[in-house]
């Protein structure tokens, strides 16, 4: 979901911004990838840090994306109000 939104702003955010994003979700895939055959779940504790990192780092990106969201719900009940 992360990289779907941040294809869909990618021109409004800023390069340092999109860097932080980057490497909150590098977290998140570098302790997914620690998962091995013995464990089947990897560290837990570092999974949960890395997905709060990440819920952190990417508040901005959930406001803009639910802004747009809600600017296209506006228009489209502009549009609507104005056939009726």
């Amino acid at each position: 979901a992360t990289r779907k939104g941040v294809e869909d702003c990618a021109g409004e955010l800023e390069a340092d911004y999109l860097e932080k994003l980057q490497s909150a979700v590098a977290g998140v895939e570098a302790v997914l990838a620690t998962a091995g055959p013995e464990t089947e779940t990897g560290d837990v504790k570092a999974l949960q840090a890395a997905c709060s990192r990440l819920d952190e780092v990417s508040r901005l990106l959930a406001e803009r994306l639910m802004d747009r969201a809600m600017e296209a719900m506006l228009r489209a009940t502009i549009r609507q109000m104005a056939m009726n």
